[in-house]
């Protein structure tokens, strides 16, 4: 079985479990008809990604962790470069925590299997547009320091065998933070923010878990470029990015908070581990 077949394999016996009836949309046998079938909880209210309906989605793993949380916003857009909406920084979910802490998870569950070759972050031509002042539209201040960051980035990793496109959108979530703590109306004026990579990690192959030890040993990497970046801009009192959070360390830690219906949902589909 190839490992691609091994991960299908592994999500579609998941969403058995639920007792829901597997439907899918005739093209792939992981994808399903009917897209809020993925997704536990009440109906989402939010745009659906391209492939919201694979059981491989990462947006309905967000939405299946935290639909139980009755402030949690999933899709939260903040400004990135210029005022193209297209171009906003868009995570996974956000709520507050108390003492105007917004807490924000970036989630991930089998992206960063595709970390083969060469890295290019930063070097595609939809990507050149963050080394261009003027696209800053949103603060000119922080211009020159954030392209420097990002040229960091890039050369540590460069040529490295990792999950780029992931460091990138946390690149671009570093940033839209920034812009709306400082800009007129932001939506971060007078918060601070905790930032997480909370990534799925059942072990359920030696390859998945190599995948897994690659993007956490990436991100433990990462976290040292953007301290420095934070320190050297003064953010580093308002802004904390923790990094790579496992799931299983997540769930264990919050099965109160999140509910014990999305709790056990989450347990049975997706680690198959009830408490």
């Amino acid at each position: 079985m190839s490992y691609k077949d091994e991960i299908i394999n592994f999500v579609t016996l998941g969403f058995d479990r639920t007792g829901k009836k597997l439907e899918t949309n005739g093209i792939h046998n992981h994808v399903l008809k009917n897209k809020t079938d993925n997704f536990f909880g009440p109906k989402p209210n939010f745009k659906f990604h391209r492939w919201a309906g694979s059981l491989k989605s990462s947006q309905a793993l967000a939405y299946n962790i935290f639909s139980g949380i009755t402030d949690a916003k999933f899709e939260y857009e903040m400004w990135a470069l210029d005022n193209n909406p297209l171009h906003k920084a868009c995570i996974d979910v956000a709520f507050e925590n108390g003492d105007n802490v917004i807490k924000m998870f970036e989630v991930k569950m089998f992206e960063f299997t595709n970390s083969a070759g060469k890295n290019n972050i930063f070097n595609k031509a939809e990507q050149q547009k963050y080394y261009i002042i003027d696209n800053y539209k949103w603060n000119k201040q922080i211009a020159e320091k954030f392209i420097s960051f990002i040229g960091d980035v890039k050369t540590h990793f460069f040529d490295k065998s990792i999950y780029g496109e992931g460091i990138k959108q946390l690149c671009c979530h570093l940033l839209g933070i920034i812009n709306e703590m400082t800009i007129n109306d932001g939506k971060l004026i007078g918060k601070n923010v905790e930032l997480y990579s909370l990534c799925f990690d059942k072990p359920f192959s030696l390859k998945f878990k190599r995948d897994i030890d690659n993007y956490q040993h990436t991100l433990e990497q990462f976290q040292n470029l953007v301290d420095n970046f934070l320190k050297e801009t003064e953010f580093d009192k308002r802004i904390k990015f923790y990094g790579f959070l496992p799931l299983s360390t997540y769930l264990k830690d919050n099965s109160i908070f999140l509910g014990s219906k999305n709790y056990d949902y989450i347990m049975n589909r997706y680690f198959d581990n009830l408490k």
